[in-house]
């Protein structure tokens, strides 16, 4: 986990989740809530659950909204530049992104070079791009693959994640509200915070699996 976490009123930045390159179109509507930081040892947190759209017309210049990303957002920022870029996205993403047609096709991370991890069950869920195959393969762990295949796995959830800078970026879809407690449930109710620690831990995981100390 990492160290304590402490909720705040706000979200994680429009800068800083574009500068995450992990989205194809900048977007014309962004929001959030539930901010949460955190810091162990060198390595500060930062999460909050965001809703993205950008807007559309179709043929009778209607506007459309279509959703870029609702779920949760997490930022750690290691302190230490990884040696390149690099983004992991879910073999879908192409699909995801669909709706935003042409828009799509002028995202800069498909012009990067697709890496092979040589795991054949990672390899089947997620795409990695990069512009140095070799420093980017240095970077993926054995853990780190493990970790994200299994969560994806066992909550049916994709997960997109880029290392960029000195950040390590983390992207959950999700259509509900995440630290929100049911209607009419108890604050006891393990199920929920189950689910709700699970997510956490895949985020503050990655950075333990990067093996970045």
């Amino acid at each position: 986990a990492a160290g304590h976490l402490t909720g705040y009123l706000g979200l994680i930045s429009q800068e800083e989740y574009e500068a995450s390159n992990l989205f194809p179109v900048k977007a014309h509507y962004y929001y959030g809530e539930d901010y949460l930081l955190g810091k162990e040892g060198n390595v500060s947190y930062k999460f909050s659950e965001l809703h993205t759209q950008f807007i559309m017309k179709d043929h009778r210049r209607r506007k459309l909204f279509i959703t870029i990303f609702q779920g949760l957002f997490f930022i750690a920022d290691v302190n230490t530049a990884f040696e390149t870029e690099t983004i992991i996205l879910p073999d879908t993403a192409h699909k995801l992104f669909g709706p935003l047609g042409d828009y799509v096709q002028k995202w800069n991370v498909f012009r990067k070079k697709v890496i092979k991890v040589d795991d054949p069950e990672f390899d089947k869920e997620f795409v990695v791009y990069g512009t140095d195959e070799q420093k980017s393969k240095n970077a993926l762990t054995g853990k780190f693959i493990k970790r994200i295949t299994e969560f994806k796995k066992k909550t049916g959830h994709n997960v997109s994640i880029s290392l960029v800078g000195t950040k390590v970026n983390v992207a959950i879809p999700l259509m509900h509200d995440l630290f929100e407690p049911p209607v009419f449930s108890s604050m006891l109710n393990y199920e929920f915070v189950f689910e709700n620690y699970r997510y956490l831990k895949l985020a503050t995981g990655i950075v333990d699996d990067l093996e970045l100390n």
